[in-house]
């Protein structure tokens, strides 16, 4: 029942957002001109466990290089993705693994269900996408479907951009001159400008100081995601956005 609530759910997202194309793909295991450049091999990994009360797979890319001399800028990824899954990795282990356990027996009791029918278990996905742009710029974006028992599963992204010749992972006023409000301004208008709503579900206007909001990039544009509930209610779903960079660089916005 749950699985299938779930993809009924995602499909309800998909076709309610305004999510668009954003030509990520994955890498794994392969190397563009750049990483070759750099001697970087884009490899990925994965953390899966299933018993009576849980499933969850977690997806994750790691960075490797022959050249020793990139190891230790690489490693500043390895470690920031491990950090990362291990926050994850946590919600299931000890103390919190115990809590779980108990509040499905509690439902399993109060729904008086057998065991063998129990359909209420903690679940949890995580997939990612990446990119890694002509001047070395890696971003990755991760897919997290989280089911709790609630109502519905929440599906929400994080986002990481990394700088394959520098090893410094990236904020946004790192690649855009946002400083002033009118650098703001210009930046906001493009957002806003891009911004597709076919079914007029969202009632919050997107701009770039939404709390949540993360971005990656392609070649050819800034991808803005917002988590469903920024900027309207849940069965809006999520939005993507993507911005150009060649009018990020027509507006003065645009750093790399």
């Amino acid at each position: 029942m749950k699985s299938l609530m779930s993809i009924f759910i995602a499909m309800l997202i998909l076709v309610t957002s305004c999510d668009i194309s954003e030509k990520l793909k994955k890498t794994e295991g392969t190397n563009s001109s750049d990483s070759k450049e750099l001697n970087v091999q884009i490899l990925s990994d994965v953390k899966a466990n299933k018993d009576y009360y849980f499933e969850y797979e977690i997806n994750f890319p790691k960075l490797s290089s022959n050249a020793e001399n990139e190891n230790t800028k690489l490693n500043v990824f390895n470690v920031e993705m491990q950090k990362f899954i291990d926050s994850y990795l946590k919600e299931f282990e000890n103390l919190a693994l115990n809590e779980k356990k108990e509040t499905v027996d509690a439902i399993l009791k109060e729904e008086n269900l057998a065991p063998e029918d129990n359909h209420m278990f903690y679940s949890l996905n995580v997939a990612y996408l990446t990119n890694e742009t002509s001047n070395g710029i890696l971003s990755v974006k991760f897919v997290i479907d989280d089911f709790s028992l609630g109502a519905h599963p929440n599906t929400y992204f994080k986002t990481f951009n990394f700088d394959l010749k520098t090893g410094k992972f990236l904020q946004l006023s790192d690649i855009l001159t946002i400083e002033s409000d009118v650098e703001i301004k210009k930046l906001n208008d493009l957002i806003i400008k891009h911004f597709d709503d076919p079914l007029k579900c969202f009632d919050v206007v997107p701009t770039a100081s939404i709390e949540g909001l993360q971005f990656s990039l392609t070649e050819e544009h800034i991808v803005f995601s917002y988590q469903p509930y920024l900027l309207g209610a849940y069965v809006c779903g999520s939005c993507t956005i993507l911005v150009p960079l060649s009018e990020l660089k027509s507006q003065g916005l645009w750093k790399k």
